[in-house]
């Protein structure tokens, strides 16, 4: 069963996460809480040096904490505490952060720690029966690296990779690709966050431009698809449903001069049954093929003039009833946008 101190970091399988403890230690040179709090001040910093809110619970210097039923006890905050500090002294390095969890090694008596080379990458970790098992880091020869959780010889759990051309994946992986949720951060200041499957975003996520365009929606096979919001640089907003990228299916899109489509769309474009709204007053309401106005609708002006008729490449083409604003209205043919004759 998993200790107490790891059902209070909510770190999961305390297998994974857990450094190697001896039990003995547990009563040997245990610091004051205020001591404590100050070694934990340096070693569970992030590189941005904010402590984590999920450690903000140990106030160790404040007396009152102690009394609320609230928080831990300080024997199991003491534990904790002892177990992430043994982390930093046991690898060299800096306690790693994924997804505001901090990651240490797996505390299985039947894992050792050791290094291995083979002229490819280079591994500093724990392994068991010759493969990486726990917690280990991984360096290539191209300068990329990959330090987490392993199973089975193979990236799995919570870990960091950072590709030689400075994009980098933190968060959940399995059978050596990203599955879960993670965040990739590209180098050139793009990011998504969001639900992986097997190296591609699948799932809700997040990803953001550093031009300013924004898109929160579904994904699928890392590409765009079912329900989304996509913001543009320039303002303009879509909402509605999208197919590997592309603006599909029934959704609005609203322009930064506060033009409004509500309607169905295939391929990025206008097509089918919708309703087109100008900030002038201006409204269409019909048919669209690939942008344009085409087959049966009804366009109407602001002082209450109004033609209902057939439309042909965005202009008037056809039979139509044309409507003044007197409400006097006369069926008459259109021709490219040209009324022709009147026929009543």
């Amino acid at each position: 069963m998993c200790g107490d101190p790891c059902n209070y970091l909510d770190m999961g399988n305390c297998t994974s996460f857990l450094l190697p403890c001896n039990k003995q230690q547990d009563t040997e040179n245990t610091p004051e809480p205020e001591a404590a709090v100050l070694d934990l001040s340096e070693a569970l910093k992030k590189p941005d040096s904010k402590p984590q809110s999920q450690l903000t619970t140990f106030e160790f210097t404040s007396s009152s904490a102690f009394q609320s039923p609230a928080v831990i006890s300080i024997y199991l905050a003491r534990k904790t505490v002892r177990k992430l500090l043994r982390c930093t002294q046991a690898t060299g390095r800096k306690l790693l952060w994924v997804l505001d969890q901090p990651l240490v090694m797996s505390e299985d008596p039947g894992l050792e720690w050791k290094k291995e080379e083979d002229g490819k990458s280079r591994y500093s970790g724990q392994m068991k029966a010759g493969r990486k098992e726990g917690y280990g880091h991984q360096a290539w020869e191209d300068g990329s690296e990959y330090e987490g959780l392993w199973k089975e010889g193979q990236s799995s759990g919570l870990g960091v990779l950072r590709h030689h051309d400075g994009d980098i994946y933190e968060g959940n992986w399995s059978c050596g690709k990203a599955n879960g949720f993670g965040t990739y951060r590209h180098a050139n200041g793009a990011l998504y966050s969001g639900f992986w499957l097997d190296d591609k975003q699948s799932g809700q996520g997040t990803e953001t431009w550093p031009s300013g365009p924004s898109y929160t929606g579904s994904f699928l096979n890392g590409r765009k698809h079912g329900q989304g919001e996509l913001q543009f640089g320039d303002g303009s907003l879509y909402r509605g449903g999208f197919d590997t990228n592309d603006i599909e299916g029934y959704g609005m899109y609203e322009w930064a001069d506060r033009r409004r489509y509500e309607g169905h769309w295939k391929k990025n474009k206008m097509h089918g049954k919708g309703t087109l709204a100008w900030a002038d007053g201006r409204r269409y309401e019909g048919e669209y093929v690939e942008d344009k106005k085409e087959g049966h609708g009804e366009f109407s002006w602001p002082d209450g003039r109004k033609y209902a008729g057939q439309w042909k490449a965005g202009k008037q083409h056809g039979l139509g009833v044309y409507t003044d604003n007197t409400k006097a209205s006369r069926k008459g043919e259109w021709v490219e946008g040209r009324r022709i004759k009147w026929i009543d």
